[in-house]
């Protein structure tokens, strides 16, 4: 968890890529009433893209995806917004995000035209009250461990930090759980040199692209 510790403390002390001035220079903006007057320059169907502060779960999506972008959610028009919150898919005011700790980016779809964005957002509200698809994010995690596009060594880092002090324990208390931790350790270092080859051969496979 080494890694995974560092990280958040980097982001609790908001430092290094948490930076105020690190997160504006990604296009962040700070979220103010200020800067975004209420339905100034937003079209309904506009997605925001946001960097949320203080938040543990905030920090674990950032953490899993390399990045300082936590959540989306979608303009609906009259200063509100479509939002999929751990409470479920809700409808609620663009103010309760206007905090001045949080940096947004608005993006527009490319193409996207005045008369579209309210068909996309009655869309959106189909799913109002749709509970949080909390399978699809144990789904996502459990293929990134597994190599999937956001695997990063770091993360097995984390693991393996956790797992071998808990095998060792595991071990001293002479249990019949220990013949299983060590069965499930050797299957997660089979993954792991897996996920190690796997990530050196695309990495260089990029690199030769990448002078070609």
């Amino acid at each position: 968890m080494v890694f995974a510790l560092v990280d958040y403390l980097l982001y609790r002390s908001r430092l290094g890529k948490y930076h105020p001035r690190a997160i504006e220079g990604s296009g962040g903006i700070l979220a103010t009433r200020e800067n975004f007057p209420a339905n100034a320059n937003l079209w309904p169907g506009d997605v925001l893209i946001m960097h949320t502060c203080r938040s543990f779960l905030s920090w674990c999506v950032m953490y899993y995806t390399s990045s300082v972008w936590s959540h989306t959610a979608l303009y609906a028009g009259d200063d509100r917004l479509v939002d999929a919150t751990t409470a479920g898919v809700l409808e609620h005011p663009f103010a309760d995000y206007l905090d001045g700790n949080a940096y947004i980016v608005v993006r527009r779809p490319k193409g996207a035209t005045p008369e579209e964005g309210p068909q996309v957002v009655n869309a959106a509200r189909k799913f109002l009250g749709r509970p949080f698809g909390w399978h699809k994010v144990y789904a996502i995690w459990l293929r990134t461990m597994l190599g999937g596009e956001l695997y990063r060594l770091k993360f097995t880092g984390d693991l393996l930090a956790v797992s071998v002090p808990l095998l060792v324990v595991l071990y001293l208390a002479h249990g019949y759980l220990f013949w299983f931790a060590v069965a499930c350790h050797l299957l997660f270092l089979s993954l792991v040199g897996f996920n190690v080859i796997r990530t050196h051969l695309t990495r260089r496979k990029q690199a030769k692209e990448e002078v070609a």
